[in-house]
């Protein structure tokens, strides 16, 4: 059974809309698109949550705190996540970015749901972190 896909970003264009639909319906998978943050509700172990580029919610924290329960999500492709040591170390990253703040639950994210940092795109300053075993 094919993975259902949920695209939640208020900025997506129609023609952008149109061409994931075709995409999807070509590849015979489930896509839905919601205009609002309710798809966060459908977050758990078993999703790879894709978020680059996404400024206008603070969602490496949601996502690391709706997981919570699950250990975190299977997968996580966002921005780079910085290590934090120290509380002075948080603040400096908050004034660097202070729409998606990363806090030192977001940072111990690895450690503490066992994932792994996979491969980072530069271009992007992202990284994939998946789950390990």
């Amino acid at each position: 059974m094919p993975m259902p896909i949920i695209f939640q970003d208020p900025l997506y264009q129609e023609n952008e809309t149109k061409f994931l639909h075709k995409f999807a319906n070509r590849k015979r998978l489930p896509v839905t698109f919601v205009n609002h943050p309710q798809a966060l509700l459908q977050v758990d172990a078993h999703t790879l949550v894709i978020a680059y580029n996404s400024s206008a919610l603070p969602i490496r924290q949601l996502i690391v705190d709706i997981t919570h329960p699950y250990k975190g999500p299977t997968g996580f492709l966002c921005w780079t996540i910085p290590p934090i040591s120290s509380l002075e170390q948080e603040l400096d990253v908050a004034k660097e970015s202070p729409l998606d703040l990363v806090n030192s639950r977001v940072a111990s994210m690895e450690k503490d749901y066992n994932m792994k940092a996979i491969c980072t795109v530069d271009q992007w300053a992202s990284t994939l972190y998946l789950k390990q075993k």
